[in-house]
């Protein structure tokens, strides 16, 4: 017996092994200034715009701004803000200075025909909050995106989901307007930008939203609740007017309407002062996209617009023309089963990336989250394992997909901040230009992609089994690393571990690449210069 229960323990530790939570791997940032974030930033010319220039270190970190633009001033010391009348570049060098040192980098304002020329990084209230979401919490959202530091991360998104919509006005041109937990929706986008980051929203060309809130058509002209909605007495929230889901689908509301309301109150939210709207319906037809995507351009505001849900990939070529991000699949959940389903199946929308355009598989199910299609007040942690964590980062980052938490930003733990302040795995995600990434080599257990930047090549390697593999990185096979500008005296290539901010010895990295050691359900990323 007592060899029985010794075999069980030492069984039990063996296995518990395998799956234990990993040591945090990005080490501890230094004092030094580092200003993070993209080198080029996107706006349209004669519409206003706000950059916070995100710059990590100790405290007190001055920073300064030369050659700016004729229009753009530098408010509180670190945002951009302001209006470019005519289309060009226009480089400014922006300067970091505190106790240790001195950093300066070019950053180029690009006036032209696009935004977002790197994919956006954020936070969505529906994993959250889901609909309880108000004005409140969004406020008290970007007070952590600043006391937590992610701003200087470039972080910069704070967006409303669904849930925020009440009435239409009485009169002409019959807009929606908040509901009674957004009494003063300007109000709040002022709170927003006062504090650096940008804001978004939620809204659908369907007469209802998969929450059961008004969306952006009717067939009535002045946007009445039309017969079939729920009766006032039977609602969950006063707006929500067509149930908890699926009830939009039960009540006939999960179509374009007769009256097409969406212009007009794409028009409010810009004049509220909306950064980025999620569009919703499905499935994602191109002709309601392109009317959609004229309304945008047709605001008078810069406002990233976000298509979802799952789009079809046979229709990306032509869809494609009229968003920033489209949904490459339904709503993710926090369970192994969905972070495996939705990455065997990202590569196949690669080749459709680039600046300005990318594919979302969904949100970054990190930190505690709450229950969604519920009035949600409280949080568990993700279901994801600390290496899955890293996996899902590792992609999407390699995948150039928009980075969007959805967690409670006010109980970031250690690990979890170290996943989201990494600032060589960001710096990564927002090289410019994006450019496609490959699928360099696929088997039943791992995956290796690769994507272009501006300091070298990125790998990310993923191990889908649940036990460490070891993987190979042939890199000089795909032509990697054999420039002469890539090399050191030997001709070796670096290969840097980005997670772990440290370079690879020289005698892991052979005539034909490197070996890496990836625990169970984990990914690496690596950097070849």
């Amino acid at each position: 017996m007592k060899h029985l229960l010794l075999f069980s323990a030492l069984f039990f530790l063996s296995v518990s092994s395998l799956f234990a939570s990993p040591v945090i791997r990005t080490p501890q940032p230094s004092g030094e200034p580092r200003i993070n974030g993209p080198s080029v930033i996107g706006v349209t010319p004669g519409n206003s715009f706000l950059y916070k220039i995100p710059v990590s270190g100790d405290s007190p970190i001055r920073i300064t701004v030369t050659n700016l633009p004729a229009g753009v001033t530098l408010r509180n010391g670190f945002v951009l803000e302001g209006r470019i009348d005519r289309a060009g570049d226009y480089p400014v060098t922006v300067t970091a200075s505190n106790a240790y040192a001195s950093v300066s980098r070019t950053l180029t304002v690009k006036a032209g025909n696009e935004i977002a020329l790197t994919p956006p990084m954020g936070w969505n209230s529906w994993y959250s909050f889901s609909e309880s979401v108000s004005d409140a919490k969004i406020r008290a959202v970007a007070d952590a995106f600043v006391s937590r530091k992610l701003i200087d991360y470039g972080w910069s998104y704070v967006n409303i989901d669904d849930c925020w919509q009440g009435e239409r006005l009485k009169e002409a041109p019959y807009t929606l307007t908040g509901n009674e937990k957004f009494p003063d929706m300007k109000a709040l986008c002022d709170y927003v930008h006062s504090k650096g980051l940008k804001i978004g929203i939620y809204h659908s060309p369907w007469i209802g939203t998969y929450a059961g809130f008004r969306g952006g058509s009717s067939d009535s002209e002045t946007g009445t609740d039309p017969s079939y909605a729920e009766i006032p007495s039977k609602r969950l929230q006063p707006g929500q007017i067509f149930g908890r889901y699926p009830g939009v689908h039960a009540r006939n509301a999960d179509r374009v309407g007769k009256y097409w309301l969406f212009d007009d109150d794409l028009k409010t939210i810009a004049d509220w002062g909306f950064d980025y709207i999620k569009v919703d319906w499905h499935p994602n037809d191109v002709p309601t996209a392109q009317k959609m995507y004229n309304g945008v351009r047709n605001s008078g505001r810069d406002i990233v617009l976000s298509f979802s849900n799952k789009a079809f990939l046979k229709d990306i070529p032509e869809l494609s023309k009229y968003a920033n991000l489209w949904r490459t699949g339904g709503d993710i959940t926090d369970m192994w089963i969905s972070l495996s389903a939705i990455s065997r199946d990202l590569p196949n929308w690669f080749p459709f990336t680039r600046s300005g355009k990318y594919s979302d598989p969904d949100m970054l199910q990190v930190g505690n989250l709450g229950k969604p299609n519920t009035p949600s007040e409280t949080f568990r942690p993700t279901g994801f394992s600390r290496e899955e964590q890293y996996f899902q980062i590792s992609l999407w980052v390699i995948a150039a997909a928009p980075l969007i938490l959805s967690c409670d930003v006010s109980s970031l733990d250690d690990f979890t901040t170290g996943l989201l302040t990494n600032t060589e795995v960001l710096a990564v995600h927002q090289s410019y230009p994006v450019l496609p990434p490959r699928l360099r080599k696929q088997t039943l257990t791992t995956q290796i992609m690769t994507r272009e930047t501006e300091k070298g090549t990125a790998v990310c390697v993923l191990n889908y089994s649940a036990l460490k593999k070891k993987v190979t990185v042939p890199f000089r096979e795909w032509g990697i690393g054999t420039q002469a500008s890539s090399a050191d005296s030997t001709g070796t290539a670096a290969v840097r571990d980005l997670w772990r901010q440290q370079n690879l010895p020289a005698d892991r990295i052979t005539d034909d690449g490197f070996t890496v050691e990836v625990a169970g359900h984990s990914g690496e990323l690596f950097l070849i210069n």
